[in-house]
């Protein structure tokens, strides 16, 4: 996709290419410079936040996803200061086909770069709105991105999230609290 037409023609923001990404993510995920990639993204936000900010690829991946894996903590910032709050708990919590939300995205995958640390400041940006910490991944072992940073020795990132792993060992005591015993 050609970048520089879209400032120009605000109906295809919309549009969608052969792996369902919308100049969104193309603009994010772009090799750019940072500037320039955060730039075109205010342009192409501006033109239509609501749909855009939630559409995703056939991946399941949106723009926040896109933004966070690599970390790109102004796109993020932007695109969290731009969605409208009634529906931001479902647009920070969405998971793409893999059940990786965006928070769990900002890890280094064991795939990619298992060894390379993790840049915190998108984790910071997300936890500080609400994500929510306790989501798992999709699969049998369906972990936690405080569990995936732990496991990949993501030591600063552990730390970030320690809270919502008590969290959820809390929500946990509180069920088998009200379980019957059995007799």
């Amino acid at each position: 996709m050609d970048l520089a037409l879209l400032t120009h023609l605000p109906a295809s923001c919309l549009a969608q290419d052969s792996k369902g990404n919308t100049p969104l993510h193309v603009a994010i995920e772009s090799g750019r410079d940072r500037r320039f990639r955060l730039e075109i993204a205010e342009t192409l936000v501006g033109f239509s936040t609501a749909l855009q900010l939630g559409a995703k690829n056939s991946a399941g991946r949106t723009a926040l996803h896109s933004a966070s894996s690599p970390c790109d903590a102004a796109v993020v910032n932007m695109l969290l200061q731009n969605k409208a709050s009634p529906s931001k708990g479902k647009f920070l919590d969405a998971v793409d086909s893999n059940g990786r939300s965006a928070l769990i995205a900002t890890l280094p995958t064991t795939y990619s770069h298992p060894s390379r640390p993790a840049d915190v400041r998108c984790a910071e940006l997300l936890v500080k709105e609400g994500a929510d910490l306790t989501l798992k991944t999709k699969g049998v072992k369906g972990e936690t991105a405080y569990r995936l940073a732990k496991r990949w020795k993501q030591d600063r990132l552990a730390a970030l999230l320690e809270r919502g792993e008590s969290a959820e060992d809390e929500k946990k005591v509180r069920a088998a609290r009200r379980r019957p015993v059995k007799k």
